[in-house]
């Protein structure tokens, strides 16, 4: 019986009751002695924030990324001096939070998308689509799915089965998030009652996740834009936090754990040690004598470990 448990981590962890305060408080600290100007990057925020995320974006705003320097550049100078400042001062992880917060208070789907496609000769929409007992909203800004048919075997084909393998009103641990096309039908499982976990390291990538947290706000989809390894630790050079996620879910939100009814592993490289880490999470209520109460585990094969015969 999961019911209520919501309740006991809102009491412990309140930032289950609105996905703002947990991307401010919990999830998103601030990276530790970041190499970055906060100044500079708070000048660029306003001009930039809605396009770095966009790749096409950034090309019309800030020229062709690959002109380089110099007369063979296609950068308009102005353009190029502030491309070049954003990249030095390693902005994207500063701007961070300037989309976040305007994802989060839009007022409706286009200004959610908006946000973070601000130009309007670049392709984004947002698809709805019937799944289970409710209607789902999917975002795309950056990455476009090849085709409608191609979006429905992601999101909502019968073949993914995420009711077989989810509780209603259960947590969930999406482990490589990526533009949360699995967040977004599990969390339509977890139902309002449930949650869903989505740690996404690439910051763009995460940017979508966000988005389909801030189209679908009667579903609790909690993204991090941390990383996964067998240890916490931080890269300074490329911005990057990582976390052993069992632990830290243990430490940080432990009346989770005991419903844990699933966690998805898909990051490629980082599978076997996403995999490895699960043996730090605690085994609690139920699941500490039953085996049958513990979460399933669904696990990318990633094509290298095909390669070796895996």
């Amino acid at each position: 019986d999961h019911s209520g448990y919501l309740v006991t981590a809102a009491t412990e962890m309140p930032l289950l009751s609105g996905i703002a305060s947990l991307l401010a408080a919990v999830v998103m600290p601030a990276h530790p002695a970041l190499p970055y100007d906060a100044g500079n990057c708070s000048a660029l925020a306003p001009r930039m924030s809605a396009y770095v995320y966009s790749e096409c974006a950034r090309k019309l705003r800030f020229g062709s990324l690959g002109g380089g320097k110099g007369k063979g550049g296609l950068f308009a100078t102005g353009r190029q001096r502030r491309w070049e400042a954003f990249k030095r001062h390693n902005c994207f992880h500063a701007m961070r939070p300037h989309a976040e917060a305007a994802m989060l208070r839009a007022a409706d789907a286009d200004a959610a998308v908006r946000a973070v496609q601000a130009e309007s000769s670049c392709w984004s929409s947002v698809f709805t689509y019937p799944y289970l007992n409710t209607s789902i909203r999917f975002g795309e800004f950056s990455a476009r799915a090849p085709s409608d048919a191609v979006r429905r075997e992601r999101l909502v084909h019968p073949s993914l089965a995420w009711e077989t393998w989810m509780c209603p009103a259960t947590a969930a641990i999406d482990i490589g998030g990526f533009l949360g096309d699995t967040a977004l039908p599990i969390a339509a499982v977890a139902g309002a009652s449930g949650a869903v976990l989505s740690f996404e390291w690439n910051v763009i990538s995460y940017m979508s996740v966000v988005l389909q947290a801030a189209l679908n706000p009667s579903l609790r989809i909690l993204p991090a834009n941390v990383g996964v390894d067998a240890r916490d630790r931080y890269d300074a050079k490329r911005l990057h936090r990582y976390v052993n996620v069992p632990a830290w879910v243990a430490r940080e939100l432990p009346a989770i754990v005991p419903h844990l009814s699933l966690i998805k592993i898909d990051v490629d490289d980082f599978n076997e040690a996403a995999l490895e880490s699960l043996l730090a999470l605690p085994k609690v209520g139920a699941a500490a004598a039953d085996a049958r109460r513990r979460p399933v585990v669904k696990y990318e094969w990633y094509q290298r470990a095909r390669n070796e015969g895996c």
